[in-house]
C-alpha cells in the first residue's frame, strides 16, 4: 500500500462495535467495509419475537439498561436529555440509530451478508493483509483483500446449557433465556430458573409475577445491585469513578459490597455470594429481593440431577411436579470465520493482547471488538478498543514483542481465574479504560485541568467516569466534550422530575447546593494533595 493510499478495513458485524469501528475509521483516514447479516444495524439490542437465524443473546420484553445513560453514551454523542436514567432497550436501539444517522455510518454497511472466512494472504508476512469471503443473500460468493480486520461480531455465538444427569429425559419445558421474550407461557406452572447473572434476575422476576412457584438455582449465589442508589442516583455513578482506583482494593471491595448491601440482607434472602463482590457473580435487578420477600422466588443451591418430572439440588432438596427449566448460563465463544490459531473459541484458551489484538501475528493488522464484560457501561469500552486498535493499523501506536504480549495475556488470565475460580472475562470498565486511553494519548492529564479549569478536574477526577472525559485531548479530540461533561448530572436528575410540587420548588436545590458544599471542602485538600503530587510528578 502506498503512503497516499487509504487503509481498506473489513468490519464483521453491524452492532455498536461495528458501528464504532466505522466511526474510528472514518475519523483516522481509512476506508471501512462492514458486513452484516441480518438487514438491520444494531446487533443485539434488535428485537425480534423469534430468534433469527444463528442469533446467540437475544432482547427479551422487559429489558432495560444495566448502566445509566451517561455512562452508557459514547464519547461525542450524548444521550438526549429527556431519556430515563436507566433506558429501556428501545431506548438503547434509537440511540445506536441516531448515532449511525449522525455521523452517515450506514452508507458504509453491506447489510443480509455473511463473512464465510478471513484468512491472511500468501504475502501477509511481508504486508500484513488479509483475505475476506463473503456471501451476500441471493449472490455468489465474494472474496476481497483488506489492509486490516475489525472483528466486531460479538462474543455470545451460541447459548451455554451445562450438561446435567438426567436432564435428556426431563419432560418439561427446556428453554435457554435466548428464547425467552415474556412469561405468557408460564401460568400457574412451576419453574427452576437456572443461573445468577443479570437475565437470570429479570426471567426469574418477570415469571414470578404468572407461574405458581419460582425457584432460582444459583451455584456459588450472587450480589445483586440494584440500579437506583438510596439518593435516587445511579449507582454506577456513584461507584465507576477514578478516584476510586487510587483508594486501596479492601476499601473499595467493602464500599461495592456496602452498595450492594443497602436496601436488604443477601443472607436472610439466600442470595449472598461465596466470595467478595467484585469476585463473584453479579446481578443487577431492583425487583429480585422483593420477589423473594412475598415468597413467589426461592433461592436454591446448584442441581444435582433431573428426573423425569422433577429435580433435586445439592442440598437433597426435591421438587417433584415441574413443568419447566429456563437456563440463564451464559454462551459459547464462536468465531467460525478465522482460523482457531489466531482467535480461539473458549475463554480458558483466549489469546488476546489487551482482550483485542492476537499477539502472536506477526503484522497486528487484525482487532476483536467487544470481547469483555464489564460491572458498568460497555459501549464507551468497546469504544476504546476500537479508538486503540485504529491507532495499532496506522503504526501510531506500537504493541510490545510478542514475549511481553503473551506474558501479559496470561496475567491477565491468571487473575481473572484467580478472582471468579473460572475463565471469564468481566472486570470494572475505569481501570480497563484508562489503561487504553493512556496509549491512545486521551487519557484526562489531572495537573493540565486543574491548572487551567480547576471546577472541570474536579468533575473529572472525584465524579462520575464520563465517557466525554476521553475527547477532552489527544487524537480526535472534541469541543464539545467539556460541556457533556458539565451538563450530564442535570442530565440524569432532571429526566425524571416530570412533577415538581408547588410548595417544595426551590427546597431540594438549596439542600442539593448545601451537600455540594460540604463535598466540595471535604475534598478539597485531597484535590490539592493529588495535583501537586501528579506536577512534582
Amino acid at each position: 500500500m502506498s503512503n497516499c493510499a487509504k487503509m481498506k478495513v473489513a468490519i464483521i458485524g453491524a452492532g455498536i462495535s461495528g458501528l464504532l469501528a466505522i466511526k474510528t475509521c472514518l475519523e483516522e483516514g481509512m476506508e471501512p467495509h462492514c458486513f452484516e447479516r441480518y438487514g438491520q444495524l444494531g446487533g443485539v439490542w434488535v428485537y425480534d419475537k423469534h430468534l433469527r437465524p444463528g442469533q446467540g443473546s437475544a432482547i427479551y420484553d422487559s429489558l432495560t439498561a444495566n448502566s445509566s445513560k451517561c455512562l452508557l453514551a459514547l464519547s461525542d454523542f450524548p444521550m438526549p436529555h429527556d431519556l430515563p436514567p436507566y433506558p429501556r432497550y428501545y431506548h438503547v436501539l434509537k440511540y445506536f440509530q441516531d448515532y449511525a444517522t449522525h455521523f452517515d455510518l450506514e452508507k458504509h454497511i453491506t447489510f443480509n451478508t455473511t463473512v464465510l472466512r478471513v484468512e491472511p494472504t500468501a504475502d501477509f508476512e511481508a504486508t500484513g493483509r488479509w483475505n475476506v469471503r463473503t456471501r451476500t443473500e441471493g449472490c455468489e460468493e465474494v472474496a476481497g483483500v483488506y489492509d486490516a480486520v475489525f472483528v466486531c461480531s460479538g462474543m455470545y455465538k451460541a447459548p451455554h446449557i451445562p450438561d446435567y444427569p438426567g436432564l435428556d429425559e426431563f419432560e418439561g419445558l427446556k428453554m435457554h433465556s435466548n428464547e425467552f421474550r415474556n412469561a405468557d407461557c408460564f401460568d400457574d406452572k412451576t419453574v427452576v430458573v437456572m443461573g445468577a447473572s443479570n437475565s437470570a434476575g429479570d426471567v426469574t422476576a418477570d415469571i414470578s409475577r404468572r407461574a405458581r412457584q419460582v425457584h432460582i438455582s444459583m451455584r456459588h449465589g450472587c450480589w445483586v445491585v440494584r440500579r437506583m442508589a438510596v439518593d435516587s442516583t445511579p449507582i454506577d455513578m456513584m461507584v465507576n469513578r477514578r478516584i476510586l482506583q487510587y483508594a486501596p482494593k479492601p476499601i473499595v471491595d467493602r464500599i461495592a459490597m456496602s452498595k450492594a448491601s443497602v436496601n436488604y440482607s443477601h443472607d436472610k434472602l439466600g442470595l449472598r455470594a461465596e466470595s467478595s463482590l467484585l469476585r463473584s457473580e453479579v446481578m443487577v435487578n431492583d425487583e429480585i429481593g422483593d420477589r423473594i420477600m412475598c415468597g413467589a422466588v426461592q433461592c436454591r443451591p446448584a442441581v444435582k440431577r433431573f428426573t423425569r418430572t422433577g429435580v433435586e439440588f445439592v442440598d437433597g432438596y426435591k421438587i417433584d411436579n415441574l413443568d419447566a427449566v429456563v437456563f440463564a448460563t451464559g454462551y459459547k465463544l464462536g468465531f467460525d470465520f478465522i482460523d482457531r490459531s489466531i482467535i480461539q473459541d473458549s475463554y480458558a484458551d483466549l489469546d488476546l493482547f489487551m482482550h483485542i489484538f492476537p499477539p502472536k501475528l506477526k503484522h497486528q493488522t487484525l482487532a476483536v471488538i467487544g470481547c469483555v464484560t464489564t460491572l458498568g457501561g460497555q459501549p464507551p469500552v468497546f469504544e476504546l478498543q476500537a479508538r486503540l486498535a485504529a491507532r495499532v493499523f496506522k503504526r501510531l501506536v506500537r504493541l510490545p514483542e510478542q514475549d511481553a504480549m503473551m506474558a501479559d495475556v496470561k496475567r491477565r488470565r491468571d487473575i481473572l481465574f484467580q478472582n471468579y475460580g473460572k475463565h471469564r472475562i468481566f472486570f470494572p470498565p475505569v481501570p480497563y479504560q484508562e489503561e487504553m486511553a493512556e496509549m491512545i494519548g486521551v487519557k484526562p492529564r489531572f495537573s493540565e485541568l486543574f491548572l487551567t479549569n480547576p471546577k472541570l478536574a474536579f468533575q473529572v477526577f472525584f465524579g462520575p467516569c464520563y465517557p466525554a472525559t476521553y475527547r477532552l485531548r489527544g487524537p480526535h479530540s472534541w469541543k464539545g466534550a467539556k460541556q457533556v461533561i458539565q451538563e450530564s448530572w442535570n442530565s440524569t436528575a432532571n429526566a425524571t422530575k416530570t412533577r415538581v410540587p408547588m410548595k417544595n420548588q426551590g427546597q431540594g436545590d438549596m439542600v442539593s447546593a448545601q451537600a455540594n458544599t460540604l463535598l466540595r471542602i471535604g475534598l478539597a485538600a485531597l484535590m490539592i494533595f493529588v495535583a501537586l503530587t501528579a506536577l512534582i510528578a
